[in-house]
C-alpha cells in the first residue's frame, strides 16, 4: 500500500476556487482535436492567484453534442481549489 502524505508537511493555506473551460470536437470517432487539461488548470490558478502552489479537489462536468455520431462537441469544465504550501520556519540554534 502507497502511504503518502498530503501536503507532505501537512500545512497548506487555500487561495480560493479556480476554473477553466475546453472545447473538444471529434469527427467520425476519429479526429479529434481540442480538450482541456490538468496544466490549464492550474495555469488559471496561477494567474488568478499569483502564490499558487497546486490545485487540490478537482472536478470535471462535460456537456455533450452529438450529431449521428458523425460529429461530436464536448465542453469540459473543470474547477479546484487552489492552495499554497506553508513552509516551516527554519530552526536556528
Amino acid at each position: 500500500m502507497h502511504d503518502k502524505g498530503f501536503p507532505p508537511n501537512e500545512k497548506f493555506e487555500i487561495l480560493g476556487q479556480a476554473g477553466e473551460s475546453g472545447i473538444r470536437y471529434i469527427i467520425l470517432g476519429i479526429f479529434q482535436w481540442g480538450g482541456i487539461e490538468y496544466s490549464d488548470l492550474s495555469n488559471a490558478a496561477y494567474l488568478k492567484y499569483r502564490a499558487t502552489d497546486d490545485v487540490v479537489n478537482v472536478t470535471l462536468d462535460s456537456k455533450i453534442i452529438s450529431v449521428l455520431g458523425i460529429f461530436t462537441r464536448i465542453e469540459y469544465f473543470l474547477s479546484g481549489t487552489a492552495i499554497k504550501y506553508v513552509k516551516e520556519p527554519a530552526v536556528t540554534e
